[in-house]
């Protein structure tokens, strides 16, 4: 029983050797990676994504005014769209209803001034009637006057008394007349103007009816950009009410596409306008595209925030020469870009990673010599991109790099 026990004891301890021994050589090969590298051309460049879009486009934004705007119908994005189609509809119903109380008002101010053109008339009718009586009865004075000039002083006196007051009479009658005169043209006027005032609020309420359908005016493509829309940045829908004036579609010239990208501040000082760039669609990832900046925005663009970073916009100009290849670009499609940045020629790029910076804030490459043996390369002074320190003058052909795991 002892022996037993003893020969299990033995085949334990190697078991347990064993596999003591496979976690350390796991653990070594983990913590050492080496990485040969050559001496070759290298060219700097910025990766990164952008989208195909019209240097000139007609910008469709939501009409202005107080009524509200929510849209009832969209031209879905992408679509081909000839002059005359209809790109959106915004809900008219509020301005519809608007016009017809204007017009219940336009109606009630015409027949107000039926109403007061009528009793007016009535008035001066009447007013009329009286001025013709009292001009009958001064003709019968006057007359009476006449007849009584050679009778007594008292009864002549009396015809002249009479012939007074009814000239008088009719001098008010008169008056009287062209007052009601007067008063129906005042009393008509202002109704008049009432009613234009009227007129003048349904003619501008129809021609904001006008600004609520939106129709293509050349041959182009619905794109609908990303906007700011009850407090989130989204692309416009059927249902969502716009604050005036708010950009919610376009539709691009086909004649004048660009990319427009947005890069971090920290590369566009190393870019300049006229830089050569190259870019693959991700629809077209075999098709290799060819540019050159357009123009570099010198303020960050607004919306364009992320993690205390601030981006400037970059329009890069296409390259028209392949018209094939040109017309497939659509707006809209996303691409990969590389902005050439600088051709440093022949070097040996070394990558970040295997750098570890010393004490003394020195860059270090641990370099694997042919014996075996490791030696550290110090890099200050060195030339350096965003992601490799560049040894280029006098360099060697090839290098071994050694990365350890602290």
């Amino acid at each position: 029983m002892n022996k037993k026990k003893a020969i299990w004891t033995i085949i334990g301890l190697l078991v347990i050797g064993g596999i003591f021994v496979a976690l350390r050589t796991r653990e070594t090969v983990r913590s050492e990676v080496l990485l040969p590298i050559e001496r070759a051309p290298f060219i700097e460049t910025v990766e990164t994504r952008g989208e195909v879009d019209a240097l000139f486009y007609e910008e469709l934004r939501a009409p202005g005014g107080r009524y509200s705007k929510q849209l009832i119908y969209l031209c879905p994005e992408g679509s081909e769209v000839s002059p005359g189609d209809l790109v959106a509809e915004f809900d008219t119903a509020e301005l519809l209803q608007n016009i017809d109380e204007l017009r219940e008002k336009e109606a009630e101010e015409k027949q107000a001034r039926l109403d007061t053109e009528l009793t007016a008339d009535t008035a001066i009718f009447s007013q009329q009637v009286i001025l013709e009586r009292s001009n009958e009865e001064l003709n019968i004075a006057e007359v009476r006057k006449i007849s009584m000039q050679y009778e007594a002083d008292k009864r002549r006196s009396i015809a002249v008394s009479e012939f007074n007051n009814v000239r008088r009479s009719v001098q008010a009658a008169e008056k009287k007349l062209k007052q009601l005169q007067f008063d129906k043209k005042e009393k008509l006027r202002r109704v008049d103007q009432r009613i234009e005032r009227i007129q003048r609020q349904i003619s501008n309420v129809e021609k904001q009816l006008e600004q609520y359908r939106f129709t293509a005016e050349r041959e182009s493509l619905v794109v609908y950009p990303v906007t700011y829309i009850s407090g989130l940045w989204k692309k416009a829908e059927e249902g969502d009410t716009l604050s005036q004036n708010r950009e919610f579609a376009r539709l691009p010239e086909f004649s004048s596409k660009i990319i427009r990208v947005y890069l971090e501040e920290q590369w566009v000082n190393k870019i300049k306008e006229q830089g050569a760039v190259t870019f693959t669609p991700i629809s077209y990832p075999e098709t290799l595209y060819h540019g050159n900046i357009l123009s570099i925005s010198t303020l960050a663009t607004e919306g364009h925030y992320r993690q205390y970073k601030k981006f400037f916009e970059v329009i890069v100009e296409i390259d028209s020469s392949d018209a094939e290849a040109f017309a497939r670009l659509k707006p809209g499609m996303v691409c990969n870009l590389q902005f050439l940045i600088r051709n440093w020629g022949e070097a040996v790029a070394i990558p970040k990673d295997y750098i570890r910076i010393s004490q003394d804030g020195v860059p270090l490459a641990t370099i694997r010599e042919d014996d075996g043996g490791d030696r550290l390369l110090p890099l200050d002074g060195t030339a350096e991109t965003a992601d490799y320190y560049l040894l280029t003058n006098r360099s060697p052909e090839h290098l071994t790099l050694v990365y350890k795991e602290l």
